[in-house]
């Protein structure tokens, strides 16, 4: 434990015995969150409602989230929705979400979407309250007590995210990577979304990157190779160069009609060119030396010979079909 956040519990809890108001709403956080002090939802409880008692509003709000939860003290909705009546009645954003969160749930309380939409409207106008977007984007994309409109969620949702809220970042990064609610698709910004989502610990987003990131052909995670042609939804990843062949030309792969660009690591690769063999067309011996210089057969390619003597000798057999098209020249 860090000896300076130690010093700052001891003072706030000299000052929180001594009454001072901030000082006791301080304690309880401490307490709450291991903060200079082991963890004791006990305490924490016990320090908010002294603070929620004499008008704290953040204590008010807090010793709610402990009666929602159980934490410290047996769950109790009801309790919990007059404490946060309480806070929010100062204008406190986040007790506003959470009642309404209880409204959502009817918990507590009778259940009413219409009163949850109101306070969180209100929350994000008192305090442009992520977790109060994030809401309104739910009550607009499922339909509770607002007409069901996606891309007004999206709008909400994108609010929410910009200011870091991990699933309404989950929600607009799969906006961008399905081209839903109005979004057209964008592989990039679906991307930095659903990583910004991950990061924060939201288990949908660390799946679906974890799903992007695995090779494509055989399912080996993070696989390091990226298909730089690629247009789908999201960048195709291979372990190496024949993972990539071998998904490109399996008939299951759905990212190849949208792989573009002369560069692509993605397209079929050309077959070699099989080098002709250069034998006599007369006695069949490899390495023949001697082309008939007017032949304009296999499309410009030379009829070839050992030498003189094998070239007038096909060229006056029955079997040289060349002999029609060939230039009578010195040789032919």
């Amino acid at each position: 434990m860090h000896q300076s956040l130690g010093l700052s519990f001891r003072w706030d809890l000299r000052a929180a015995e001594g009454g001072h108001l901030n000082a006791q709403y301080n304690t309880g956080v401490c307490y709450d969150t291991g903060k200079g002090v082991e963890v004791d939802n006990e305490a924490a409880v016990a320090w908010f409602k002294t603070a929620a008692e004499r008008g704290d509003r953040a204590a008010q709000s807090n010793l709610g989230v402990a009666l929602a939860k159980g934490r410290g003290t047996p769950q109790n909705y009801e309790l919990a929705a007059e404490w946060y009546q309480r806070a929010a009645g100062q204008g406190y954003a986040i007790a506003m979400v959470n009642l309404g969160a209880l409204y959502d749930g009817g918990d507590g309380v009778e259940k009413d979407h219409a009163r949850a939409n109101i306070l969180y409207r209100e929350a994000m106008e008192v305090g442009n309250n992520a977790s109060a977007l994030f809401n309104l984007g739910v009550s607009y994309c499922k339909g509770r007590a607002v007409e069901t409109c996606l891309p007004t969620a999206l709008s909400f949702w994108q609010r929410a995210g910009d200011l870091g809220h991990a699933a309404a970042q989950y929600q607009v990064g799969w906006a961008y990577k399905e081209g839903e609610g109005g979004f057209a698709k964008n592989v990039q910004l679906a991307r930095e979304y659903i990583k910004s989502s991950a990061a924060q610990g939201d288990d949908y987003a660390a799946a679906l990157l974890k799903e992007w990131n695995a090779c494509a052909h055989c399912g080996t995670a993070a696989a390091p190779r990226v298909c730089s042609g690629c247009m789908t939804t999201c960048y195709c990843r291979y372990c190496d160069d024949k993972c990539q062949l071998a998904h490109w030309t399996a008939p299951a792969d759905s990212h190849r009609a949208h792989c573009g660009g002369r560069r692509s690591k993605c397209r079929r690769k050309k077959p070699q060119r099989v080098k002709r063999v250069r034998a006599c067309a007369n006695c069949g011996a490899h390495k023949a030396s001697k082309a008939c210089s007017a032949c304009s057969l296999d499309g410009g390619v030379k009829i070839r010979y050992c030498g003189e003597a094998c070239q007038l000798q096909h060229w006056r057999s029955a079997t040289d079909s060349h002999k029609a098209s060939c230039h009578k020249t010195k040789m032919c």
